[in-house]
């Protein structure tokens, strides 16, 4: 009562009873907890249940280092529409559920920063914590005399007549905390950044003998007439003294080495503290130790021109813009260059990823017509002439264009709880501005998944009668010989549907595949906590 009088407002919280039944999860309802009403569900793995006029039903999970045994609304004049909790620990928190810049009406939470420009590339520096990126803006061109210097005096234009602008790249430094922009690297005039890392490269500046550098690669274009070169920029990230009435601008980039190249650098990786780039289709493999030039150690031709590459370990996977995936291998001493595989067939990449499964690894590729594809180097097997041939094993039609993967390893239950597991998945994102996710199963797990594939498809009733294994076959403008219509790629999307379906319904479809319902859920929170970071 006196709580009430002093403008506190919220349920009882019994800590006493809670303790008796600490094990058992609990729903707790609320209104206008930072403007959204719903449920909260306690337990070792706490969920909020979020209901809104926007959007249907959401639920996304809260990350908490014990397990929440209370939850009660709170409200007081200095701490608006707040929460309790209390946990394992005998400890009782005061939250609120962050709002600002941030919604929770999708299916996972987003946050929208403003940049002002077009960004291009964005890179994490994990050691100083904060991100470079690549951006641009539209500027109008500027007229110049035949030796390159700037007209006194445009010349005059007709009324509707207009200059073209071009875009202006240049390297920005973003702090997390306050996402506003701490340092500027303005690039050359027509210069345009075309990749950009983070890389670990050799260095004798620490004892470990391995310090991350930002590195951009870039192209001038200025027309047919005039003959491609780019650079390559390599940024150390600094500390500096901050400005006195701002601590995040304690960051600075200073760049460390310049080096010109004849053609655009479209594709950056590090290989074994190496500096792998590629221009057009030549990929080049440099030495960086001394920090103060980089010393070619081995190079390779392939056939059009790279798109994309990444690498695991020593191993190198690049994507061509006609001719499809190869797989390369870096050999330290002596220092060489070997392809150990490539795919044959044309196909036009966009990107390129690992997937890593215990000792298992699978390329992945997506390619100019929406699909992605899986391959394996299998030397072993006899249609592949001893690994030359890079072994299809499945495909997936997305919907659009996949122009950028993340490798990231996998969370998985142990006895001291979750940790990072064997496993790696890969974050997809699409030029409709969606985001995907592959991941790698176990094969008993798969082969239980694709019976309840089977059954959902045709069990379930579709949105407009649609099928939608039909619409997962890869689809492409040419004849694919070596398309594989084996359901290698599950469709997630359909199968967390069985989540959502009725007890009964549920029994009936695993009965029929041999299994029980209690087996298809550990399957579906094991992929999930794997792939779970919030």
């Amino acid at each position: 009562q006196k709580g009430q009088e002093d403008g506190i407002n919220g349920t009882s919280l019994d800590i006493n009873k809670v303790k008796e039944n600490s094990n058992e999860s609990r729903l707790v309802s609320f209104e206008n907890i930072s403007g959204y009403s719903g449920v909260f569900v306690t337990g070792k793995k706490p969920l909020w249940i979020l209901c809104s006029s926007k959007s249907p039903i959401r639920v996304h999970p809260m990350a908490t280092k014990s397990a929440i045994e209370a939850f009660t609304p709170f409200h007081i004049i200095n701490f608006h529409h707040s929460f309790l909790t209390a946990d394992d620990q005998n400890q009782v928190q005061m939250r609120q559920l962050p709002t600002k810049g941030i919604t929770y009406d999708t299916a996972w939470p987003m946050k929208k920063v403003l940049i002002n420009h077009t960004v291009h590339k964005v890179q994490y520096h994990a050691q100083m914590e904060v991100y470079a990126m690549l951006i641009s803006s539209p500027q109008p061109i500027q007229l110049k005399n035949e030796d390159g210097t700037p007209l006194e005096e445009p010349p005059k234009r007709d009324p509707g007549e207009y200059l073209p602008s071009i875009e202006e790249f240049s390297m920005i430094l973003v702090s997390p905390i306050t996402w506003e922009i701490v340092d500027t690297y303005a690039l050359d005039e027509a210069e345009q950044g075309f990749c950009l890392d983070c890389m670990n490269l050799e260095s004798q500046q620490t004892a470990t003998g391995r310090k991350d550098f930002m590195v951009v690669g870039t192209g001038y274009l200025k027309g047919e007439d005039t003959a491609m070169r780019g650079r390559i920029l390599i940024f150390d990230v600094i500390e500096v003294v901050p400005e006195i009435d701002n601590p995040q601008t304690n960051h600075k980039f200073k760049l460390v080495h310049t080096e010109e190249v004849k053609g655009a650098v479209s594709a950056l990786c590090a290989c074994s503290g190496h500096l792998v780039s590629t221009t057009g289709p030549k990929v080049f493999i440099h030495s960086f130790e001394d920090n103060e030039s980089l010393v070619g150690v081995a190079f390779i031709d392939v056939q059009t021109y790279v798109t994309s590459m990444v690498a695991i370990k020593n191993f190198i996977l690049l994507g061509d813009a006609q001719k499809s995936i190869w797989f390369l291998g870096y050999q330290v001493e002596p220092a060489k260059l070997v392809m150990l595989g490539k795919d044959y067939h044309d196909l036009g990449v966009n990107c390129v990823g690992f997937l890593a499964e215990e000792k298992s690894l699978q390329l992945l590729v997506g390619d100019t017509e929406e699909n992605i594809a899986v391959y394996q180097y299998a030397p072993y097997n006899l249609q592949s002439y001893s690994g030359l041939k890079l072994m299809r094993r499945g495909d997936f039609h997305m919907g659009s264009q996949i122009r950028c993967t993340t490798r990231i390893p996998a969370r998985q239950k142990t006895v001291n709880g979750i940790e990072y597991g064997k496993r790696h998945f890969n974050l997809c994102g699409s030029l409709n501005g969606s985001i995907s996710m592959v991941t790698p199963i176990t094969e008993k797990t798969y082969k239980r998944l694709l019976l309840l594939y089977g059954q959902l498809v045709n069990g379930l009733q579709h949105v407009a009668g649609l099928n939608p294994r039909a619409f997962r076959i890869m689809r492409s403008s040419k004849e694919k010989l070596a398309s594989n219509r084996s359901r290698v790629i599950l469709d997630g999307d359909l199968i967390f549907q069985f989540i959502n379906l009725p007890l009964n319904r549920q029994q009936e479809m695993t009965k029929q595949i041999g299994t029980t319902v209690e087996r298809i859920m550990e399957d579906l929170i094991d992929t999930a906590i794997g792939v779970n970071y919030l």
